[in-house]
């Protein structure tokens, strides 16, 4: 790799690290409300306040999920120095399914604040997604967020043994992938998905710093 291709995919980590950080943030309340009661979700788009964090959180992390497969693609190509070995190939395969998760999950989260959110901005007098929409969208991109961490745990756990094998970067950096791989995939909930960001905005620092000729 290029150095202009490894500093591109150290700055897309970090754009990720902060808009998704950011994306919990905000959508914590509706996460949190997993398998709650519909009186729950309700109360929570009837907010004008509620709907705004869930329109916003659902843009920042659509943007990461965009700006996570470049991440992904630069950190496995460094890490990877005998390219094109059976656990690259394997992680830069699921990539791409963990960046369109990610995406698919911000779609589902924003959907429903983001339409009452227009309707209160063109004064209509109708509210979009009524009834179980209000229900089943919110928590389909839970489970699709969930889905996406465990993606991404098994690509840390096959970006760590690279790491271990090939030392492209320093081998604490794959002790901590395995760690984060473990949690991810062990432990599936909001909490364990501060771990993600922590580790690539670590690798992202770390690749930005790699000496390329």
């Amino acid at each position: 790799m290029s150095r202009r291709e490894i500093r591109l995919a150290a700055a897309c980590g970090g754009l990720f690290a902060v808009t998704f950080g950011v994306a919990l943030l905000l959508l914590a309340d509706l996460l949190g409300s997993f398998a709650d009661s519909d009186d729950t979700f309700a109360e929570y788009f009837d907010s004008e306040a509620d709907r705004n964090l869930s329109a916003a959180g659902g843009v920042l992390l659509f943007i990461s999920g965009v700006v996570l497969l470049p991440f992904l693609t630069g950190v496995v190509r460094a890490v990877d120095t005998d390219s094109g070995s059976r656990r690259g190939w394997l992680a830069g395969t699921l990539s791409p399914i963990a960046s369109g998760l990610v995406i698919a999950s911000a779609a589902a989260l924003a959907t429903v604040g983001a339409s009452r959110l227009m309707a209160d901005v063109f004064d209509e007098s109708s509210e979009p997604f009524q009834g179980s929409s209000i229900v089943v969208l919110p928590q389909l991109g839970y489970v699709l967020m969930v889905f996406g961490a465990w993606t991404m745990g098994m690509i840390l756990a096959l970006t760590g043994s690279l790491l271990m094998k090939t030392r492209a970067l320093p081998p604490a950096l794959g002790w901590a992938a395995f760690v984060c791989a473990a949690i991810l995939v062990l432990a599936p909930g909001v909490s364990p998905l501060v771990m993600l960001p922590a580790w690539v905005l670590v690798a992202s620092v770390l690749l930005f710093r790699l000496n390329i000729e």
